[in-house]
């Protein structure tokens, strides 16, 4: 299985994106692809249930961000 995240971000100053796909890191490293406001991660297992990825949003100004776990 795979799954394709998307994120956008506005802010001023405009603020740097960055994923945290905490544990898969480790075990997807060579299947996990993102750019600017996009995730894929492949070949996901149900061990991978109910982990946590977050897009993660950070300027000058703060840090925000938004979360989804795998089911």
């Amino acid at each position: 299985k795979s799954v394709t995240l998307s994120c956008s971000v506005g802010g001023d100053p405009l603020p740097t994106l960055y994923w945290d796909v905490g544990n898969l890191v480790s075990k997807h490293m060579n299947e996990t692809s993102h750019t600017q406001g996009s995730l894929r991660i492949t070949n996901i297992s149900s061990d991978d249930s109910g982990k946590q990825i977050s897009c993660v949003a950070e300027n000058l100004v703060g840090e925000d961000q938004d979360s989804v776990n795998l089911t």
